[in-house]
């Protein structure tokens, strides 16, 4: 009797082999995945029902499309689970990476809590959607603010990680508040606004001892201003800056129309420079 053939014996093998190799681990948990698609179902359905059609959510943390990366406990492109459910709703996750609506939104979500919800109203927003796991502290710092500022209790999802807050009581109020015409200036300064954009080397906003907004950076780094007006706009750029070491060090600032070099220690500096902004963006580089 002939034994088996060389190929059939290779045909035979490739099963074993991936059964090996491939940990039970890496298998899909489909019954957890299972109740997180149902859990972010449910919400959606919730969230459509208090809003009118084609109404526009901000989704929080802010997160880069594409490849943002994990923030926290909050995976790559979870934001995009609301979209996926909703029929009627925009939602403001999958702006484009390094367009102006990116930095516009990473610039709203930085300001002061009252002002980001101000401005969201402006920009036509009437609802803020939180992952909570997309915050170290499960959200609760940004949420006691965002209750403080609206007034209004959220809507959560069945387990708890989404919450939604309704702003169309606080837009019709702010609405109240303004004429036409003031509603249409602010809107406008707000939604074609000059914004800076921090490059990788620096970290996110901080807040200090004294309330005042903090960003640690390495000895090299860069800032890009967008300037998405038809016009030259002239702009005052203001900063303090500070090193770890009390020994002195020379900080060299350069923009597309000037360089200046500054003497920085543990003790806080200022400058400023006043610069004719083009539109499109400009890059302005720091190193020590």
């Amino acid at each position: 009797m002939r034994g088996p053939s060389i190929t059939a014996l290779l045909v035979a093998l490739v099963p074993l082999s991936l059964l090996d190799q491939v940990s039970r681990y890496c298998l899909p948990q489909h019954a957890g995945l299972q109740a997180a698609y149902s859990e972010s179902e449910d919400h959606v359905r919730q969230i459509e029902a208090e809003l009118p059609e084609e109404a526009a959510v901000f989704q929080l943390p802010c997160a880069s499309f594409p490849e943002q990366g994990t923030v926290n406990r909050m995976n790559d492109y979870s934001h995009f689970r609301a979209y996926l459910h909703s029929t009627r709703l925009h939602w403001s996750f999958g702006t484009m990476r390094g367009r102006y609506g990116d930095a516009w939104q990473h610039s709203v979500a930085e300001r002061p809590t009252a002002d980001m919800v101000e401005a969201l109203c402006l920009a036509g927003f009437t609802g803020i959607y939180v992952d909570r796991a997309g915050y170290p502290d499960w959200g609760q710092a940004l949420e006691t603010r965002l209750a403080t500022v609206l007034g209004r209790p959220p809507i959560l999802s069945r387990e708890g990680r989404w919450a939604f807050y309704n702003m169309t009581y606080y837009r019709d109020v702010l609405k109240g508040q303004l004429t036409e015409a003031e509603w249409s200036r602010r809107r406008k300064q707000d939604l074609h606004a000059l914004l800076a954009r921090w490059g990788p080397t620096f970290q996110d906003l901080e807040s200090d001892a004294a309330g005042d907004n903090v960003r640690w950076g390495m000895c090299q780094g860069a800032v890009t201003l967008h300037n998405p007006r038809t016009a030259t706009v002239k702009v005052r750029l203001q900063a303090r800056f500070a090193t770890a070491q009390e020994a002195r060090s020379l900080l060299h600032i350069q923009g597309a129309s000037f360089v200046d070099d500054l003497n920085v220690s543990s003790q806080e500096q200022a400058w400023s420079r006043t610069i004719e902004m083009q539109p499109g963006k400009a890059r302005h580089r720091f190193r020590l």
